[in-house]
């Protein structure tokens, strides 16, 4: 349920930096723990209209591409981009995809813990009560 929880928030947070972990424009993205997640094709996200005309996207893509190599767990499991503004910069990622990106990951680090603290409650709920010995 971790994992799964993990994959559908980052997913969600950072598709573009799931989009370009794939050695493919056609290659299906999947959930590697088998909970039979698909994610869409870079082919089927260009379908769409908008992201189509959206002159930003292959700045974004390819700043969260590069930031994608920095981005790690922290102790917590939480996570957390190990690259500063600067050293960004140097490799070709612009100030306004550095923060975006950074604002992203502070996202999935706010809603993270709450996912976890549901998850904990959930699994509380279904675990029968002990019964004593007698």
């Amino acid at each position: 349920m971790k994992n799964l929880t993990l994959t559908l928030l980052l997913a969600t947070a950072l598709l573009p930096l799931a989009l370009l972990q794939s050695c493919s424009k056609t290659e299906r993205l999947s959930d590697t723990q088998g909970n039979g997640l698909e994610y869409p094709t870079y082919e089927e996200m260009m379908a769409d209209t908008k992201l189509r005309n959206d002159t930003a996207l292959p700045a974004r893509l390819a700043a969260n591409r590069i930031l994608a190599e920095y981005l790690h767990e922290d102790e917590n499991g939480l996570p957390i981009l190990s690259i500063s503004p600067e050293e960004a910069r140097k490799l070709g990622v612009t100030r306004k995809w550095y923060n975006q990106a950074v604002k992203e990951i502070e996202k999935v680090r706010t809603l993270l813990p709450k996912i976890k603290a549901q998850e904990a409650e959930i699994e509380r709920q279904k675990t029968p009560p002990t019964q004593p010995a007698p």
